[in-house]
């Protein structure tokens, strides 16, 4: 692809200098030539500088040459010479033949050895460059030596004109060999200085190198280079003065230093280009690298790709098909070479050709991924799709397509299996039942012709309750002796049957033509988990080979669902019959009837739906009589358990009657008088069972246990009223009547102190009576039904503090304190009148059961529910638990003295119960002996 731009046309020179292009070597061999070119035909020209009296000059004819030999090393800086560099000395001094040859020898080999050096890869390890260096200097002279013997002497013989230059006069033999041993020598010096320049840390810092810490030394080696440099210096000195035989030693020592300055200029810039050169050929080798990692990075995407089951298609936005991989090329829809270069609408159908557009259209507007499913016909066969489309870069996208033919016909299979399992509930009867199936079938298979052949036992005949064919008519009931229909029955095994096969078991005596011959049939048993009951056959009259293995598969798998639906159909219009031949036994019978088996009650009559409150039997048939009961029957044993009892105690004596409890649909459960009988229906044993609605006798039985219940409180509560008239009241008026007959009888007897004690007595008596007969009193009204209740919004605390001045009295007598600690502005909704008679009861008991100095308090607080609790705690002797438990108890008698012998009779306990169970709250104790007791009731906040 030729490059459009101006900036292209740049990019694509860098890139053959400096790109993966520099690494070919024909790239190489043509650089080299036209720089070499270039260094002849720039050789009157330098690259110079000049120091003071300096000048440090590179003729652009060595600079290109050497250039190219450290780039590309010492055979193309060789051929760099060739091309046309070596030779600037015929040109500048066409006078100097041998010198010329000479130079042109030298330069040769100075580019030689430079490229030698510098593409080498050293690492800075001395053992290594030393022997390149020494071994350039022998080649040198013996070079020179050769030069001169074999070159220099013949040309000399043969064209002594040409040499006879100034020049020649002052050359000799040694002269020449001193100049090649110099300047060989002096190149060594050059590299030798430059190394030992560089492991100086400002230098190695000015340069940019890493430290010398960090390089590879090799100590022995570097001092011995130190050493032969010092010693090469004294050679050139002694070389000048005995071969040049100067005189002019300031003039030799003005050389000396020019020639150290340019050399140590030189070797500076001389690293630094090695350096470059050698970054370079890193650079080169990393991106050779690259490039072979690329490469084989798409090797093994192309391997990957090809390997892949999927098929890869590349697009652009004008939907051409660019490239495509695929791992099976014959399975595409057309060959890959009609794919490459056209457009998706000149392959494709036309339905999935602008299903396709759309997707690239999207893809390439939104950038998200689209999917698509279709379906082509390939090599005769329907094959289905799925395709999602990717964008790759902004030009083209990427359709990874799926072949997924046989997750489709997994899923149509599975959906066929479903609708022939939901059929059975879905179709009406049998018939409707064959005809969903055949339909079913034909989604995965060939089905146009099909008949299902069921086995009659009794009749030992073939029926054909379904039998679809274009030729053949529905056939009559038959045995089908040897039919391949009764040849699949008998043996229980599929059959893929061709005519080779057929004529095989023809020959065999096992099967024979019956109806017309089809070169496709299919055929497998309706095998149910207890029995075979006939045979499913598929046929084509026209093609071979329309069925495979994967349809017997298939077809055999599904052939047990058939059946068992098949049975299953059978079975409901079986159920059909036998509900309409007892419909009009049930609709006459006037209590619930139903048929209970193993699986629950399969049907019931209409008066069985009303009695339990559904609105249609179908609401609660097949559940189990369990199912239809409270979890617990009157005698305590589970429903699930005692029905299963009285089931089998039916099966076993042939009858059993029972009373049960069964839950309507609103919850509430009706008793029922239950009467099982085992009868035969259709040869399978049920209970017909009826019952007979109790609920009536059950309230009549019920109210009367409730007035005998109440009966036998009244009684208790008559004996417990007449207890305390009899014994409680009877016993303090006897002491009461006692001192007054004493007092009245010996009165002039008692001093002052006698009297007095003696009327406190009387007037503690007197209260006693008095409590007592307040209780009977309020306890006769509230059983009578006379006391009036009327709560209204009281002040808890204000209430309560009336009681505790009540009680104060007597309280104080006994040294008992009563603090009153609810809260000011606590309210209750209750009677004010028994508010106070619950109080003043708890406060009196508590200072009654209450030793002397003790305490007596009493709190409340609001709790949940628009409740306050209340508590009176004593720290009295407390209440033993025995008798706890017969507090608030009409039946017990629990009455007891306190510390100082007051009178209890438990009455007032059960006062405080029916009125704060009057006003809806609840009444406890909680008591130890010895320590204390606290009782506590409720009431409510608010009305």
């Amino acid at each position: 692809m030729k490059p459009n731009s101006k900036n292209e046309k740049i990019v694509a020179v860098k890139n053959y200098f400096t790109g993966t292009a520099a690494l070919d070597p024909k790239r190489k061999w043509l650089t080299a030539i036209v720089f070499g070119f270039l260094g002849l035909l720039f050789s009157p020209y330098s690259f110079s500088i000049t120091i003071g009296e300096v000048l440090i000059s590179m003729p652009w004819s060595i600079t290109f040459p050497i250039l190219i030999a450290m780039a590309y090393g010492a055979k193309f800086g060789f051929i760099a010479g060739v091309s046309g560099s070596a030779f600037y000395p015929f040109l500048l001094w066409t006078n100097n033949g041998y010198p010329n040859v000479m130079n042109f020898v030298i330069l040769l080999g100075l580019f030689t050895s430079i490229g030698i050096i510098s593409y080498s890869k050293t690492d800075d390890k001395y053992s290594e460059i030393l022997p390149k260096l020494f071994l350039i200097l022998a080649v040198n002279i013996v070079s020179m030596w050769i030069l001169y013997h074999f070159l220099f002497i013949p040309l000399l013989s043969l064209n002594p004109p040409f040499w006879e230059a100034n020049s020649i006069r002052s050359i000799n033999y040694h002269l020449l060999t001193t100049f090649a041993i110099k300047d060989s020598v002096n190149f060594v010096l050059i590299a030798l200085l430059a190394e030992t320049l560089l492991r100086l840390p400002l230098v190695r810092q000015f340069l940019g190198l890493p430290s010398s810490a960090k390089m590879k030394l090799n100590h022995s080696i570097f001092i011995f280079s130190l050493s032969v440099t010092v010693l090469i210096g004294l050679i050139l000195i002694v070389l000048d003065f005995a071969l040049l035989k100067t005189n002019d030693h300031d003039y030799y020592e003005f050389l000396l230093f020019v020639f150290m300055v340019i050399s140590w200029g030189g070797i500076i810039v001389a690293r630094i280009i090695i350096v470059l050169s050698e970054k370079r050929f890193e650079n080169e080798n990393e991106l050779q690298r690259a490039c072979n990692q690329i490469k084989e990075n798409q090797e093994n995407l192309n391997a990957l790709l090809n390997a892949l089951p999927d098929l890869i298609f590349v697009f652009d936005s004008n939907y051409i098909f660019l490239d495509i991989y695929s791992n099976d090329k014959d399975s595409l829809y057309v060959h890959p070479e009609e794919f490459i270069g056209k457009k998706v609408a000149e392959v494709l159908p036309p339905e999935v050709a602008n299903q396709s557009i759309q997707c690239i259209d999207k893809t390439f507007a939104t950038g998200e991924l689209q999917n698509q499913n279709y379906s082509l016909p390939i090599n005769g066969e329907i094959k289905y799709f799925e395709a999602r489309f990717v964008l790759k870069g902004e030009k083209t996208c990427l359709s990874i397509v799926s072949e997924v033919t046989e997750q489709k016909r997994t899923e149509l299979e599975r959906r066929v299996l479903y609708e022939i399992n939901h059929g059975v509930t879905t179709t009406k009867n049998l018939n409707e039942l064959l005809k969903l199936i055949h339909q079913s079938l034909g989604k995965v298979l060939y089905a146009e012709n099909c008949f299902i052949a069921l086995y009659d036992k009794k009749t030992e005949l073939f029926g054909f309750p379904y039998f679809v064919d274009k030729f053949d008519p529905t056939p009559e009931p038959h045995s089908m002796y040897k039919s391949c229909t009764a040849y699949i029955f008998k043996t229980g095994k599929p059959l893929l049957l061709t005519q080779e096969l057929f004529d095989n078991l023809v020959q065999q005596n096992e099967v024979e033509l019956v109806g017309t011959n089809s070169p496709s049939w299919i055929g497998v048993p309706l095998i149910t988990p207890e029995k075979t009951i006939g045979v499913l056959v598929l046929q084509h009259y026209e093609e071979e080979n329309i069925y495979s293995e994967r349809d017997v598969q298939f077809l055999d798998s599904v052939g047990s669902q058939i059946a068992m639906v098949i049975e299953r159909k059978r079975a409901e219009d079986e159920l059909h019959e036998s509900e309409e031949m007892f419909r009009r036994l049930f609709d006459e019978s006037a209590d619930p009837t139903l048929l209970l088996d193993e699986t629950g009650f399969t049907n019931c009559n209409q008066a069985t739906v009303i009695l339990l409150g559904y609105s249609s039997k179908e609401e609660f048939l097949y559940k189990k009589p369990w199912e239809l009961s409270p979890k617990r029957q009157p005698d305590g044993l589970l429903s699930s358990e005692k029905a299963k009892m009285m089931i089998d105690k039916a099966i076993a004596e042939g009858y059993n009657r029972f009373e049960w409890i069964h839950s309507k649909l609103d919850g509430s459960d009706v008793p029922v008088d239950v009467m099982l009988t085992p009868i035969q229906l259709k040869g399978k044993q049920i209970l017909y069972t009826v019952w007979r609605d109790i609920s009536v006798r059950k309230r009549a039985e019920e109210e009367i246990k409730k007035r005998n219940n109440e009966l036998l409180m009244t009684n208790a509560e008559k004996d417990k009223f007449f207890s305390i008239i009899a014994h409680d009241l009877r016993s303090p008026f006897q002491g009461f009547l006692g001192m007054t007959e004493v007092m009245s009888e010996n009165v002039g007897e008692f001093s002052i102190e006698e009297l007095v004690k003696l009327i406190g007595d009387l007037n503690k008596s007197a209260q006693n009576l008095y409590k007592l007969l307040q209780n009977l009193l309020e306890w006769a009204q509230l059983k009578k039904g006379s006391t009036n209740f009327t709560p209204e919004e009281l002040p808890l605390s204000i209430t309560i503090s009336g009681c505790v001045e009540q009680i104060n009295k007597r309280a104080i007598q006994k040294g008992i304190t009563i603090t009153n600690e609810v809260p000011g502005e606590q309210k209750v909704f209750a009677d004010e009148r028994m508010l106070n008679s619950i109080t003043s009861n708890l406060l009196s008991n508590a200072v009654k059961f209450t030793r002397k100095e003790g305490k007596v308090s009493i709190t409340a607080h609001a709790i949940n529910g628009g409740m306050v609790e209340v508590a009176v705690h004593d720290t009295g002797v407390g209440i033993s638990e025995g008798v706890v438990n017969k507090l608030f108890k009409i039946d017990e008698k629990i009455g007891s003295e306190g510390t100082d012998g007051e009178l209890s009779t438990g009455l007032g306990l059960l006062l405080c119960k029916e009125f704060v169970e009057k006003h809806g709250g609840k009444i406890w104790v909680e008591s130890a002996e010895n320590i204390g007791s606290t009782f506590y009731f409720t009431m409510p906040v608010r009305k």
